[in-house]
C-alpha cells in the first residue's frame, strides 16, 4: 500500500478508536456524552414509576444486566437500550440520578457510582403507539430537538402532559403531597335509608288519582334545599338499570301549623294539591309546546311528580332536573331580568317564560296564570298557578293583564292573533 494511503488509513483507524473510547482532547468536554470505554452491557435498577409518601423511587425488581449496542453512551442511547429491554417506549423513560431524583436532562449528570447501575423508571401514559421504539431520529441532537422525559422534571410527581406528536399521549394528573395524606382520611359515605314509596298520580284527563308502581330508593338522611314548607332530600332508584335519581319532598314541623291554620288544609290535601297544580302546570306547557310556531324553537317543560308517604307523613316525589338551576318569573308575576353578559340562549328561554305566562292566562281564559317559572334550561319545576282572585291580592292590586303588557313576546308569539299560536 502506499505510504500516503496508509497514513490515510491509519488516521481514519485513530479516528474510530478515539470515538469508541472518547479520547478528546485535554480540557474539551463532549456534551451528552460519558468519557472512558462504551460497554456491551450495563446494569440497570428499574424503580417504580411514581414515588411513595417519602418522595423516593422503590426498587420493583432486581437489578438486570442490559444490552447495550451503541457507538457512542449518550442519554437518548441509554433510554433507547432500556427501553428495548424492558419492551416499552423509549419516550417513558426516565433517567434518575438518584432514587430521590432528580431527571438527569445530560448524560454527564448521572453519577460515577462504584457499582455502575443506572436507575430508570417508566412513565405511565396513555394511547402510546406500539410502534414507537422505531418512531426515532438518529440524530446527534435528538435529546435537544425532541420530546423526552428528562426535559421535564419526571421525578418529581408526574404532570398531565400531552406530548407533541402523531399520536397525543396523555399522562395522569399529578397528586401532590397534600392529596395524598388527605387519601389517607377516612370519607364517611353519606348516611342513606332504603325506602319502598307508594306513589300516587294525577291523570288530568279523568281528573282522577291512580296508583302507581311502587318505587324502591336510597334515600339520604340529609336534605340538599329547603323551602317555605318543605325540605328537599335526593334519591336513588335501587330497581333501575339507569339507577334514576329523585327528589323527595317532605314537610318541615314550623310548615304544618301554618298549613293547618293561615291556609285551613290538611298536610295531605296540600301534598296532592301541590301535585295537580304541577300536572295542570305541565299540561299547560304541553299546550303552549304543540301551539307554538315552528320558528318558536324549542319549549318548555314540566317533570314527573307522584303523591307518596313518608313514615305514613305526606310527601311529594318527583324526577330530578339535572343542570344549574334559574328562576325567571316570580311567584309575584314580576320577572327576573337576566344577566348584561349572558349569551343569546339565556335571553331567549328568558323571553319564552314570558310568553309562557301570558300564554297560561289567556288559554286559562284570564282565570289563572302560571307562575314560578324555574328550573334547569328548558326543564320547569316548582309552578304556582294562582287564579285571578289570588293574583290581584298577589300584585298589590294592580290587575294581571297590566303588568304582563311590557312582556316583550306577547304581540308576537301570545296574542290570540297570532299566527302561530291558537288560544282556546
Amino acid at each position: 500500500m502506499p505510504p500516503k494511503r496508509k497514513a490515510v488509513w491509519d488516521n481514519l483507524a485513530k479516528k474510530m478508536s478515539a470515538k469508541r473510547t472518547a479520547n478528546t482532547a485535554p480540557g474539551h468536554k463532549a456534551a451528552g456524552k460519558t468519557k472512558g470505554p462504551i460497554p456491551n452491557e450495563i446494569i440497570v435498577q428499574r424503580l417504580a414509576s411514581e414515588p411513595d409518601n417519602k418522595q423516593v423511587y422503590k426498587p420493583i425488581q432486581p437489578r438486570e444486566f442490559v444490552s447495550f449496542d451503541y457507538e457512542e453512551m449518550t442519554l437518548l442511547n441509554l433510554k433507547k437500550a432500556c427501553a428495548t429491554h424492558f419492551k416499552v417506549p423509549h419516550s417513558t423513560c426516565d433517567v434518575l440520578v438518584t432514587n430521590k431524583g432528580p431527571s438527569c436532562t445530560n448524560i454527564n449528570q448521572i453519577q460515577h457510582r462504584k457499582d455502575k447501575v443506572y436507575l430508570v423508571r417508566f412513565a405511565v401514559v396513555q394511547d402510546v403507539d406500539d410502534d414507537d421504539n422505531d418512531d426515532i431520529q438518529d440524530d446527534d441532537h435528538q435529546e435537544e430537538s425532541s420530546w423526552s422525559p428528562g426535559l421535564t422534571n419526571l421525578s418529581s410527581p408526574l404532570p398531565s402532559i400531552q406530548m407533541q406528536s402523531q399520536q397525543q399521549k396523555v399522562y395522569p394528573k399529578s397528586i401532590s403531597i397534600d392529596e395524598r395524606m388527605k387519601a389517607g382520611k377516612l370519607v364517611k359515605p353519606k348516611p342513606m335509608t332504603k325506602v319502598t314509596l307508594e306513589i300516587e298520580e294525577f291523570c288530568m284527563g279523568s281528573r282522577q288519582w291512580q296508583l302507581g308502581q311502587n318505587i324502591t330508593v336510597m334515600l339520604e338522611d340529609e336534605k340538599f334545599s329547603s323551602g317555605g314548607f318543605r325540605d328537599a332530600f335526593m334519591a336513588t332508584e335501587t330497581g333501575s338499570p339507569a339507577k334514576r335519581k329523585w327528589v323527595l319532598k317532605k314537610y318541615n314541623d314550623s310548615s304544618v301549623k301554618t298549613i293547618e291554620e293561615t291556609l285551613s288544609l290538611t298536610v295531605k290535601a296540600h301534598a296532592r294539591k301541590q301535585v295537580q297544580m304541577h300536572s295542570v302546570a305541565s299540561a299547560i306547557a304541553t299546550k303552549f309546546s304543540l301551539n307554538a310556531p315552528v320558528e318558536f324553537g324549542q319549549s318548555f317543560s314540566y317533570n314527573k311528580i307522584f303523591y307518596t308517604k313518608l313514615n305514613e307523613v305526606p310527601a311529594t316525589l318527583e324526577e330530578f332536573v339535572e343542570g344549574r338551576f334559574a328562576k325567571h318569573i316570580n311567584n309575584n308575576g314580576g320577572f327576573v331580568e337576566p344577566a348584561a353578559d349572558c349569551g343569546y340562549r339565556v335571553k331567549t328561554i328568558f323571553e319564552k317564560a314570558q310568553a309562557l305566562v301570558h300564554f297560561s292566562y289567556m288559554c286559562s281564559g284570564e282565570v289563572m296564570m302560571l307562575l314560578d317559572i324555574q328550573g334547569s334550561d328548558y326543564n320547569l319545576y316548582d309552578p304556582r298557578l294562582p287564579q285571578r282572585n289570588n293574583l290581584m291580592r298577589r300584585m298589590n292590586g294592580i290587575f294581571a293583564v297590566e303588568i304582563f303588557h311590557h312582556l316583550q313576546l306577547t304581540t308576537s308569539f301570545c296574542s290570540t292573533n297570532a299566527t302561530g299560536i291558537v288560544i282556546c
